[in-house]
């Protein structure tokens, strides 16, 4: 009797034994995974990491080539604008001018001037056909040949460089009691512009008001600069640069 209960014992101890060591296995077995399974997080975010990292690295390389690519492209804007400003001419203007030469140690202007043509712009102009219309000379009946009028006083400038000075040997006598009434038609590369000057002799000098006008699908065409001298005898446009042809009727 005591042997049986003896052995009912060990085979209690025992069981309780083997119930122990699965669990304990079981909890082992799940530490060993949790522990593998940190593992591979800690893994997975050391690539993550790496990843972001080098995301973060072709970002910056891309925000890079951007605005590289953004500086060459405004570079070569820049460069593309000055070289069709340089073909074209731009808003470069061809004007005529009277030589500045004068009896020595006389402060007086002279009446007789040579012709000075001058580039007042910063970019060249190319094939330059000009044309001189002297509304003091233009009688009535030449009227309806104006065009014929000014070919028998043209002149041509295959180049005038930014700023460059082009001198004539043409003379020019200007009149005390007309003044100067002169009508510069010019063709170039940038187009035509029409120069009208205006001289009067005042106070013992030459008093100047000058304009330059593009066509623009206008009649008139469009002002592009305006120049009169404050002591030019009278300050509105409309009385300095009126149609001489009306005049001529």
């Amino acid at each position: 009797m005591m042997t049986t209960t003896l052995i009912v014992a060990l085979v209690a101890v025992m069981g309780g034994l083997l119930t122990a060591y699965g669990v304990f296995k079981r909890k082992q077995n799940a530490a060993l995974k949790a522990k593998r399974l940190q593992i591979s997080l800690d893994a997975v975010e050391e690539q993550n990491k790496n990843l972001r990292g080098q995301i973060e690295k072709q970002s910056k390389t891309i925000r890079a080539l951007r605005t590289e690519n953004d500086y060459l492209y405004s570079k070569l804007a820049v460069a593309s604008k000055a070289i069709f400003e340089t073909m074209t001419g731009a808003n470069s203007l061809c004007r005529l001018e009277f030589s500045k030469t004068g009896v020595p140690g006389s402060s007086v202007e002279p009446d007789a001037v040579n012709l000075v043509y001058l580039n007042d712009g910063k970019y060249p102009l190319k094939d330059i056909s000009i044309q001189i219309l002297d509304w003091n000379l233009f009688s009535a009946h030449e009227k309806n040949s104006i065009d014929e009028f000014k070919k028998r006083n043209s002149y041509r400038i295959n180049l005038l460089g930014p700023n460059e000075v082009n001198f004539t040997d043409m003379t020019y006598v200007r009149d005390r009691k007309k003044g100067v009434n002169l009508n510069i038609f010019f063709e170039a590369n940038n187009g035509i512009t029409t120069q009208e000057l205006r001289m009067r002799f005042v106070g013992g000098k030459w008093i100047k008001a000058e304009r330059f006008i593009k066509p623009d699908g206008t009649a008139n065409g469009k002002v592009v600069k305006e120049l009169i001298d404050p002591d030019y005898p009278t300050k509105n446009p409309r009385e300095i640069f009126h149609s001489f042809l009306d005049a001529k009727e």
